[in-house]
């Protein structure tokens, strides 16, 4: 719908004294032509329609870049440092142009190589291009990995596959997007780009056992965290950290420190002449220009600063109470009755903190609901008043408590 018509057209009164009805217009008509007067002036759309038509963008400048390169001689006569120039900014592979470059160098010394990725399966998101629809799990709702071994959706915390649908479930769009590359799409990347060598390839994750190593040819692992104790550390000459932003994007007060223990751990590891590689779209973090340079302590001063507002350990403790129920409504219920009687028991306390319900992550697990609340108190005040409130609580068995937990989800 990109032409005006009597379903579409609004003015700006309408925009002033029915917003609401302006949005659910948007939702099922797609475009909101503003007048002002008699000229428009701007559009209203949903944020599916401006995801689709961000999408149909890309792919509408992806189809001039690729006519202009079939008009391009094909074979010797296109030099290598041409054609990658062309990909520069076009790379949307996993491995970046640097990382190809030391990939090539690693393989000319036959060196072991690591590539260390945060989530196993093929593509972490599966996608509908037509109205931007991910597919999740029915059961806890969290998006759907894709494998490529078997070719179904997978969602690791309940054990639940499904096949991947032909026709998007919602809009009956025919065009699927995969996003988020896991181990499995690595592992393939890396075959690709290692074909003509005589590496072997391992994957070490939770889908896979441990591989056995030939002592006398190069390996390059693909792995998570998991991979680190069964990697020949001497013998390694690159790795590479393939899309850190999601492991930084965790919506974890911790995730920050335990993405820099993690490389520190690496880089205590590998030998003095291995090269790291940390794959971001945002070079520009603190964190990672603290690690580049080796200086952590300015970091580590505006993390625990950071902490501190907002009410965090070491400065703050919490306690963290998570109850599972056989429904939503009774997690809802037992969930609200706990904070109650924690506002009414913490009334004349100092500095406390209390967090209403919110889920767990996943938020349902074999078959229960979870909620979660938060209390946050300073350390000292925490320590004398903690185990006094869990007192009074007696909490049944269908709480768990945990105080300055690993995770808030």
């Amino acid at each position: 719908m990109l032409m005006p018509t009597t379903k579409n057209v609004k003015t700006v009164t309408d925009m002033r004294e029915d917003a609401l009805g302006l949005l659910r217009d948007t939702q099922s008509n797609g475009l909101i032509y503003i007048f002002h007067r008699s000229d428009p002036k701007a559009v209203m759309l949903s944020l599916d329609e401006f995801y689709r038509f961000q999408e149909m963008t890309e792919d509408y400048l992806d189809e001039i870049d690729a006519a202009k390169l079939a008009k391009e001689p094909r074979g010797e006569l296109v030099p290598i440092p041409r054609v990658m120039k062309e990909y520069k900014k076009k790379n949307f592979g996993i491995f970046s142009d640097a990382a190809q470059e030391a990939l090539h160098r690693a393989a000319e010394e036959r060196k072991d190589i690591v590539a260390l990725v945060h989530r196993r399966g093929a593509y972490t998101t599966v996608a509908c291009r037509e109205c931007g629809r991910v597919e999740r799990c029915a059961n806890c709702t969290l998006p759907l990995i894709y494998h490529e071994r078997d070719q179904q959706l997978h969602c690791h915390p309940c054990h639940r596959t499904q096949p991947l649908r032909e026709l998007c479930a919602f809009c009956k769009g025919p065009h699927v997007a995969f996003r988020g590359a896991g181990t499995q799409a690595v592992e393939t990347a890396l075959r690709e780009a290692l074909c003509d060598t005589p590496y072997t390839i391992h994957r070490i994750d939770g889908d896979t056992d441990v591989p056995h190593f030939n002592v006398e040819r190069p390996a390059a692992v693909v792995g998570t965290s998991r991979a680190l104790s069964h990697v020949r550390w001497g013998r390694v000459g690159l790795v590479c950290a393939n899309d850190i932003d999601g492991f930084l994007a965790l919506p974890e007060y911790r995730a920050t420190a335990e993405f820099v223990g993690l490389i520190r751990d690496v880089q205590y590891l590998m030998p003095a002449r291995a090269t790291m590689l940390l794959q971001t779209r945002e070079p520009h973090r603190p964190v990672l220009d603290a690690l580049g340079s080796g200086m952590l302590e300015p970091w580590y001063r505006e993390e625990l600063h950071l902490r501190e507002q907002l009410h965090y350990p070491p400065f703050w403790s919490i306690l963290k109470l998570t109850h599972w129920g056989a429904s939503p409504e009774e997690s809802r219920a037992a969930a609200a009755f706990i904070v109650a009687a924690l506002t009414r028991l913490t009334a004349g306390a100092k500095n406390a903190i209390l967090t209403h319900p919110y889920p767990t992550h996943p938020p349902i697990r074999k078959g229960l609901y979870g909620l979660i609340v938060l209390l946050r108190m300073p350390h000292e005040q925490a320590r004398e008043q903690f185990p006094a409130l869990l007192e009074q609580l007696a909490l049944p068995d269908v709480w768990k408590v945990d105080v300055d937990p690993l995770t808030l989800l």
